[in-house]
Protein backbone atom coordinates (compact mmCIF):
# COMPACT_ATOMS: atom_id res chain seq x y z
CA UNK A 1 0.00 0.00 0.00
CA UNK A 2 2.71 2.40 0.79
CA UNK A 3 3.69 2.27 -2.90
CA UNK A 4 0.90 3.42 -3.74
CA UNK A 5 1.67 6.71 -1.69
CA UNK A 6 4.89 6.90 -3.52
CA UNK A 7 3.95 9.21 -5.87
CA UNK A 8 1.51 11.56 -3.69
CA UNK A 9 4.44 11.64 -1.26
CA UNK A 10 7.29 12.85 -4.20
CA UNK A 11 4.48 15.29 -4.85
CA UNK A 12 3.94 16.99 -1.70
CA UNK A 13 7.76 16.65 -0.39
CA UNK A 14 10.06 15.81 -3.03
CA UNK A 15 12.44 13.22 -4.16
CA UNK A 16 14.82 13.69 -1.15
CA UNK A 17 15.39 12.28 2.41
CA UNK A 18 13.22 14.05 4.48
CA UNK A 19 15.38 14.62 7.30
CA UNK A 20 18.48 15.57 5.77
CA UNK A 21 17.32 16.64 2.51
CA UNK A 22 19.32 14.65 0.57
CA UNK A 23 19.03 12.52 -2.63
CA UNK A 24 18.50 8.90 -2.50
CA UNK A 25 20.89 6.23 -4.15
CA UNK A 26 19.79 2.89 -4.28
CA UNK A 27 23.49 1.66 -5.11
CA UNK A 28 24.32 2.90 -1.61
CA UNK A 29 23.72 1.20 1.73
CA UNK A 30 22.29 3.35 3.90
CA UNK A 31 21.36 5.83 1.44
CA UNK A 32 18.53 3.99 -0.21
CA UNK A 33 14.54 5.17 0.32
CA UNK A 34 12.57 3.82 2.67
CA UNK A 35 9.34 5.11 4.24
CA UNK A 36 9.12 6.27 8.02
CA UNK A 37 5.79 6.70 9.86
CA UNK A 38 6.29 10.00 11.75
CA UNK A 39 4.70 9.13 14.50
CA UNK A 40 6.48 5.50 14.75
CA UNK A 41 3.32 3.59 14.34
CA UNK A 42 4.08 0.82 11.55
CA UNK A 43 0.44 0.41 11.28
CA UNK A 44 -0.36 3.91 10.70
CA UNK A 45 0.03 4.10 6.85
CA UNK A 46 -2.28 7.57 6.62
CA UNK A 47 -0.47 9.79 3.71
CA UNK A 48 0.19 12.53 6.35
CA UNK A 49 2.12 9.87 8.67
CA UNK A 50 4.13 8.64 5.91
CA UNK A 51 7.77 10.36 4.16
CA UNK A 52 10.12 9.30 2.17
CA UNK A 53 13.91 9.13 3.42
CA UNK A 54 17.26 7.12 3.81
CA UNK A 55 17.21 3.92 5.38
CA UNK A 56 20.02 5.15 7.83
CA UNK A 57 18.11 8.81 8.75
CA UNK A 58 15.13 6.03 9.63
CA UNK A 59 17.56 4.39 11.62
CA UNK A 60 18.80 7.24 13.51
CA UNK A 61 15.78 8.96 14.10
CA UNK A 62 14.87 6.21 16.24
CA UNK A 63 17.45 8.04 19.38
CA UNK A 64 17.55 11.19 17.75
CA UNK A 65 15.17 13.74 19.82
CA UNK A 66 15.71 16.91 16.85
CA UNK A 67 14.51 14.13 14.16
CA UNK A 68 11.73 12.90 15.98
CA UNK A 69 10.66 16.57 17.15
CA UNK A 70 10.83 17.01 13.39
CA UNK A 71 8.91 14.12 12.58
CA UNK A 72 6.00 15.59 15.03
CA UNK A 73 6.19 19.18 13.34
CA UNK A 74 5.90 17.69 10.34
CA UNK A 75 3.01 15.39 10.98
CA UNK A 76 1.41 18.12 12.79
CA UNK A 77 1.84 20.14 9.63
CA UNK A 78 0.12 17.32 7.52
CA UNK A 79 -2.75 16.68 9.32
CA UNK A 80 -3.44 20.73 9.64
CA UNK A 81 -2.65 20.94 5.43
CA UNK A 82 -5.28 17.71 5.27
CA UNK A 83 -7.77 19.31 7.18
CA UNK A 84 -7.68 22.66 5.69
CA UNK A 85 -8.05 20.96 2.13
CA UNK A 86 -4.84 20.58 1.33
CA UNK A 87 -4.95 17.08 0.19
CA UNK A 88 -5.03 17.43 -3.59
CA UNK A 89 -5.34 13.79 -4.49
CA UNK A 90 -4.29 11.92 -1.27
CA UNK A 91 -6.39 9.25 0.80
CA UNK A 92 -7.18 9.10 4.31
CA UNK A 93 -6.25 12.35 7.12
CA UNK A 94 -7.12 12.36 10.36
CA UNK A 95 -10.42 15.04 10.65
CA UNK A 96 -8.40 17.23 13.58
CA UNK A 97 -5.42 17.16 15.66
CA UNK A 98 -8.04 15.99 18.17
CA UNK A 99 -7.24 12.83 16.59
CA UNK A 100 -3.46 13.25 17.94
CA UNK A 101 -2.04 10.32 19.28
CA UNK A 102 -1.04 10.60 23.07
CA UNK A 103 2.53 10.10 22.69
CA UNK A 104 2.49 13.27 20.06
CA UNK A 105 0.59 15.39 22.41
CA UNK A 106 3.52 14.55 24.83
CA UNK A 107 6.24 14.99 21.81
CA UNK A 108 4.21 18.55 21.70
CA UNK A 109 4.68 19.42 25.03
CA UNK A 110 8.42 18.42 25.41
CA UNK A 111 8.79 20.12 22.32
CA UNK A 112 7.25 23.64 23.34
CA UNK A 113 8.65 23.70 27.22
CA UNK A 114 11.80 22.77 25.60
CA UNK A 115 11.80 26.06 23.24
CA UNK A 116 9.94 28.19 25.58
CA UNK A 117 12.82 27.81 28.55
CA UNK A 118 15.63 28.66 26.07
CA UNK A 119 14.09 31.70 24.64
CA UNK A 120 13.10 33.03 27.48
CA UNK A 121 16.14 32.27 29.68
CA UNK A 122 19.15 31.89 27.01
CA UNK A 123 22.54 32.62 28.85
CA UNK A 124 23.18 30.91 31.76
CA UNK A 125 25.38 33.96 33.25
CA UNK A 126 22.54 36.38 33.76
CA UNK A 127 19.81 36.74 36.54
CA UNK A 128 17.38 36.58 34.54
CA UNK A 129 14.58 34.08 36.20
CA UNK A 130 10.81 33.00 35.46
CA UNK A 131 7.98 32.40 37.80
CA UNK A 132 7.41 28.82 37.56
CA UNK A 133 3.35 29.48 37.87
CA UNK A 134 3.51 31.49 35.29
CA UNK A 135 5.63 29.38 32.90
CA UNK A 136 3.66 26.15 34.15
CA UNK A 137 0.30 28.26 32.96
CA UNK A 138 2.07 29.68 29.49
CA UNK A 139 3.28 26.46 28.20
CA UNK A 140 -0.05 24.70 29.21
CA UNK A 141 -1.72 27.51 27.12
CA UNK A 142 0.69 26.68 24.41
CA UNK A 143 0.44 23.44 24.48
CA UNK A 144 -3.58 23.72 24.06
CA UNK A 145 -3.41 25.99 21.29
CA UNK A 146 -1.22 24.03 19.36
CA UNK A 147 -3.14 20.72 20.05
CA UNK A 148 -6.84 22.04 20.21
CA UNK A 149 -7.09 21.99 24.05
CA UNK A 150 -5.26 18.33 24.16
CA UNK A 151 -2.61 18.62 26.87
CA UNK A 152 -2.59 18.32 30.45
CA UNK A 153 -0.85 20.88 32.98
CA UNK A 154 0.47 17.62 34.99
CA UNK A 155 2.05 16.98 31.79
CA UNK A 156 3.58 19.99 31.28
CA UNK A 157 4.80 19.72 34.94
CA UNK A 158 6.65 16.97 34.29
CA UNK A 159 8.34 18.37 31.41
CA UNK A 160 9.61 21.36 33.12
CA UNK A 161 10.68 18.95 35.75
CA UNK A 162 12.62 17.07 34.11
CA UNK A 163 14.34 20.00 32.51
CA UNK A 164 15.30 20.91 35.58
CA UNK A 165 16.72 18.08 37.30
CA UNK A 166 20.05 17.16 38.34
CA UNK A 167 22.19 16.45 35.32
CA UNK A 168 19.03 19.50 33.04
CA UNK A 169 19.90 22.97 32.42
CA UNK A 170 18.02 24.51 34.23
CA UNK A 171 16.60 24.48 37.96
CA UNK A 172 13.51 25.54 40.28
CA UNK A 173 14.78 27.03 43.44
CA UNK A 174 12.65 29.14 45.97
CA UNK A 175 13.14 33.54 45.99
CA UNK A 176 10.83 35.13 48.04
CA UNK A 177 8.88 32.29 48.85
CA UNK A 178 7.92 31.45 45.00
CA UNK A 179 9.06 28.51 43.35
CA UNK A 180 11.81 30.33 40.14
CA UNK A 181 12.93 28.40 36.84
CA UNK A 182 16.41 29.60 35.63
CA UNK A 183 19.14 28.58 33.89
CA UNK A 184 21.84 26.27 35.46
CA UNK A 185 24.75 28.18 35.85
CA UNK A 186 26.76 25.40 37.12
CA UNK A 187 27.83 22.73 34.86
CA UNK A 188 24.91 19.84 35.53
CA UNK A 189 25.60 17.03 37.44
CA UNK A 190 26.76 13.83 35.29
CA UNK A 191 24.54 10.78 35.68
Amino acid sequence: MKAKLYPSLVHRDGDVCFYDEMPFRQDMEGLQRTFDHLNNDEFDNRIENLVLCHYDCNQKKKTDFDMQMKAVDKLRDNVSSASLGGRENLTTTYESVDELTEGEVNRIINKLTTTYLQERLPDKDSDTFLSFSDTLNSITYLVQQDTKGRGSQVAVRRAIDVRCCSIGEFQISREDGKRIIRRRKSEPIQP
